[in-house]
């Protein structure tokens, strides 16, 4: 560590010491808020004497909160939203809440912004939308989000949407595009033996009050406060369903939940599903035992103008996994691919789509014939990049957007057999619509490669590939708008 960094460094938490007793004042500032909603701060206050533990753990949250928290983005109650300050136009450097504490009637804490969809009834029922979250990058939850808007809108529901927090304005436009408000409100994840904060539920209470909603629906399984305040003032909670716990254990292990608990308090707490799939939809309801309407099947929809996209295969082909680029999307596979390939001397460019992560970075040097093209802002400019698509996830994708993305824009897909891509696919053998690529074993990569030899060898099977791929995913658009309304906003249609 340099002399000028340890500089920074102290003159940082000077500052933070100078402003501990103002922030320690305001009730805007909640050091067990604070501690609940971001458990990864669990260690500040491990260590300290049992006898001073209240005292200590405030102290330790509002220093975290001073030094780091507002830096990263952090709220520091479900007062205050940091991320929503900064999008009302404060950009400054140093922290908003100081800065609101000094100026008070310069920025709203807890924004709400208008929506700009112009064609709203100002009599149509109200279904209040809360995500999940989102951060500066889009990927299948959050675009997926912003059809669940799209789909209310056009069945005449007044929509309005909570967000936990947002970096990206790109994405607040978009919500607000698809709705008539938009409000920032800080909640956290779903977390066995915690009950939601009795401050957050207050505040989505007062959301659904202000809004008038009849429903509140929440985008994945992953939040519980939108529930909780839902029952509270009696309105019903939908669950968009769009993870395989079973499959999942990453996701179990963050959420402390084994996957038939998990199941036990969704059923306990939610009104009504919406699955994404037939694997998400047979996982909440195994015996098929809900009463009918509480659980409803509604495959994701995909940008139309995928469907146009040409498809004019490159030399090399451009061999493309798009996703987040963590390691359980299966970089390290695609890795391998590329080396097989270049050792065979097929004619590919392996590229991985996606940002910058630590586990990219943890490949070390790609082979010659791969390279990392970036972040993508959506599938179109994705897809432009890609010939042909790998899925290559360590665990089951409840759906698989991206390689219904693929599909759409004509891109054959290489897939592992897990989860349901493969339905994507090759469908479940009652039909005759063209597979839309090839489905190999989980985990061979070996067939991945000769997938994509076959490819190379024989162009009537890219095109066959391109075009079976196209029909399938226009079936299941076809599907997704066949689904009535009232299944999904039973509630706005009594």
């Amino acid at each position: 560590m340099t002399k000028a960094s340890v500089m920074v460094r102290v003159a940082r938490r000077l500052r933070a010491l100078r402003n501990l007793p103002r922030l320690r004042r305001t009730p805007l500032f909640d050091a067990g808020w604070y501690l609940e909603t971001y458990d990864d701060l669990a260690g500040l206050v491990a260590h300290a004497d049992v006898r001073n533990q209240a005292k200590r753990t405030a102290r330790a949250a509002a220093m975290h909160y001073l030094v780091h928290g507002a830096d990263e983005g952090r709220d520091p109650s479900a007062g205050f939203s940091t991320s929503g300050y900064r999008l009302q136009g404060w950009d400054e450097t140093g922290n908003p809440l100081l800065h609101h504490l000094e100026n008070p009637g310069a920025y709203a804490p807890l924004p709400v912004f208008d929506g700009t969809r112009p064609d709203v009834c100002v009599d149509a029922p109200v279904v209040l939308f809360c995500a999940h979250q989102a951060l500066g990058q889009q990927f299948g939850a959050e675009r997926s989000f912003l059809t669940m808007l799209e789909r209310a809108g056009k069945a005449g529901l007044a929509v309005e949407v909570v967000l936990p927090h947002c970096h990206d304005a790109a994405y607040l436009a978009a919500c607000r595009d698809r709705a008539r408000a938009v409000r920032l409100i800080p909640y956290g994840w779903r977390r066995r033996g915690k009950v939601p904060h009795p401050t957050t539920v207050a505040a989505l209470k007062a959301a659904i009050h202000d809004s008038g909603a009849c429903e509140v629906h929440v985008n994945t399984l992953a939040c519980d406060a939108p529930l909780a305040a839902a029952r509270a003032v009696g309105v019903p909670g939908v669950v968009y369903l769009r993870e395989l716990p079973q499959e999942d254990a990453e996701l179990c292990a963050r959420l402390g939940f084994d996957p038939d608990l998990l199941r036990t308090t969704l059923l306990e707490e939610s009104d009504r599903f919406v699955a994404n799939s037939a694997a998400t939809a047979h996982w909440i309801d195994p015996g098929k035992q809900l009463e009918p309407g509480r659980l409803v099947t509604l495959p994701n929809r995909v940008d139309e103008a995928l469907f146009d996209l040409p498809f004019a295969p490159q030399k090399p082909l451009r061999v493309a996994l798009i996703s987040s680029n963590i390691a359980k999307k299966g970089i390290a596979d695609a890795c391998r691919v590329a080396r097989t390939a270049l050792r065979l001397g097929l004619d590919v460019e392996v590229l991985l789509i996606g940002p910058a992560s630590a586990d990219l970075a943890a490949l070390g040097p790609l082979p010659r014939n791969m390279r990392h093209a970036g972040y993508a802002e959506g599938p179109l400019q994705a897809l432009a990049l890609a010939d042909v698509v790998l899925s290559l996830s360590h665990f089951a994708e409840s759906f698989g957007r991206t390689v219904l993305e693929a599909m759409a824009a004509g891109r054959p897909v290489v897939s592992y057999d897990r989860g349901t891509p493969p339905v994507l696919i090759a469908g479940r053998g009652n039909d005759a619509l063209p597979a839309a690529g090839h489905v190999v074993p989980a985990g061979d990569v070996d067939a991945v490669v000769q997938a994509l030899e076959h490819l190379l060898a024989t162009p009537e099977a890219m095109s066959a590939a391109s075009a079976g791929g196209r029909a399938r995913a226009r079936a299941i658009q076809d599907e997704a708008a066949a689904l009535e309304d009232a299944q999904l906003y039973a509630n706005a249609y009594r």
